[in-house]
This record gives C-alpha cells, structure tokens and sequence, in this order.
C-alpha cells in the first residue's frame, strides 16, 4: 500500500484501487496534480480495510481485479456506506452495457471506461464529491 497525500487537508482524499500498480501511479500522479489527496489499494480485500481505518471522500474502483472484483467490492462498500456518504466511481477498459447497468445497480455513482480523458474523468469525481460531507 502506498499513501502519498498533500500538505493541504481541505484536498479531498481519493482512495484508487486497482491491481496494476501502473494504473494506480498513473491516476495518483494526475489526481495530485488536480489538488487530491491520493491512498492506494491493490485490491477489494485491501480497499475494505483501508475503508474501515480511514475516511475517503471517494473511491475510483477498478472493476476487473482477481480475488475479489469490483463488482463484489462495490457491494461490500454499499453495505455499509450509501452513494452520498461515500461516492464510488467504477474505472474499467470494458464499457459494454450490462456491465455498466450492473455496476450502476450495485450503487457506483459513476462509471469512466480506459483509456479514459484526465479532464473528464477530474470532472465526475469533482461531481461526485458535490454535496458529500467532509469528515471532520
């Protein structure tokens, strides 16, 4: 697990899961660029725990992970925290339409497909966190 967070604490804090540490670098590198706060977990089981010690403002999921994927991760997340207390946006390279119906219905609040746009994809978490609380 790596956790690379800002000097500011007003930067709300993602937490990225994904089993490819590329990917992971890659999103933690340009969120911070964009004034986040970034956590990183390999996996669903790794995400949870984190979740459990930590709060996040939001949570970018990888869907195709082994072990427990994000469609399992996502509802284990739901189980315990709702769309608003805890934005979940769904990051995957397979965009096809039941699987993005599936990951809506399960409570994602977003979806973003690989390779995606940085602009667009800074532009859902932004709308995601609208209206989420901050922890104190």
């Amino acid at each position: 697990m790596s956790n690379a967070a800002s000097n500011d604490d007003e930067w709300p804090h993602i937490l990225v899961v994904d089993d490819i540490e590329d990917n992971r670098d890659l999103l933690r590198r340009r969120l911070m660029i964009a004034h986040f706060q970034v956590s990183e977990a390999r996996d669903g089981a790794e995400c949870l725990d984190m979740l459990g010690r930590q709060r996040f403002d939001a949570v970018l999921l990888d869907y195709m992970m082994p072990n427990m994927d994000g469609l399992e991760t996502l509802q284990r997340i739901r189980a315990q925290w709702t769309k608003n207390d805890l934005p979940v946006i769904m990051v995957t390279a397979r965009d096809e339409d039941p699987m993005i119906v599936k990951c809506l219905e399960s409570g994602a609040n977003d979806f973003v497909a690989k390779p995606f746009s940085f602009p667009v994809l800074q532009a859902r978490v932004r709308a995601a966190l609208t209206g989420t609380p901050r922890a104190a």
